[in-house]
């Protein structure tokens, strides 16, 4: 009895020893999130009208450690005045990289875009692999008009400059950020400051 245990226990303790080292893989090559503005900001139209502003959603990973893909990740964006009142609420943010919610369309030899709402949902997710940045569109500000403009895959439908978008004015807004995917999330707080009706008058800043 005493030989059949010491056998048991033997044959035990290699599976569990793997089982405790694959976990403690798993653990370690665990998306860990980040955000901070984009350099490239903004991103201007071909015509100088207007321009998205950006911030970069990383997944870091650990020193000769990469972490694992986040999958099927989709950014809430709340826009706030500075004393904390909710101002606009974006359920789901267009990610740079992701499709555009349009479909393609030939008429009479000219190339049409049309949008549509059903193809909404492809735009709001993004797969996020280890070291390579996700652009995620926070505002975008129009030459000559002095307002921002939140942003996401509806603006397609409703119109860039749709009240449903309207940010406000020359003046500081809080931006936070949670974004959330299959196998990690992150929150994250923003300065989104509109110093005037240029399209280049907009300074995005991380806060803790």
């Amino acid at each position: 009895m005493d030989l059949f245990k010491i056998l048991s226990q033997l044959l035990v303790m290699p599976v569990g020893t793997s089982v405790v080292a694959s976990l403690a893989w798993s653990l370690l090559r665990k998306p860990r999130l980040d955000a901070y503005p984009s350099n490239s900001n903004p991103k201007v139209s071909e015509k100088n009208l207007h321009g998205f502003y950006t911030v970069d959603v990383v997944n870091k990973g650990r020193v000769f450690i990469p972490s694992s893909t986040a999958y099927e990740c989709i950014a809430e964006l709340i826009f706030k005045s500075m004393d904390g009142k909710e101002l606009i609420r974006v359920e789901g943010g267009k990610w740079v990289k992701g499709p555009e919610p349009i479909v393609v369309h030939l008429f009479k030899s000219k190339i049409l875009k049309i949008p549509y709402e059903s193809l909404i949902p492809s735009a709001q997710y993004r797969n996020i692999r280890c070291g390579t940045p996700e652009p995620l569109i926070l505002v975008v500000k129009f030459e000559g008009d002095e307002r921002i403009y939140a942003f996401s895959p509806l603006s397609y439908v409703k119109g860039m400059k749709s009240k449903e978008f309207r940010i406000g004015g020359i003046g500081k807004y809080l931006c936070e950020i949670n974004v959330t995917c299959e196998n990690a999330r992150g929150k994250y707080k923003f300065i989104v400051e509109n110093r005037g009706k240029g399209l280049y008058d907009v300074n995005i800043r991380r806060i803790r």
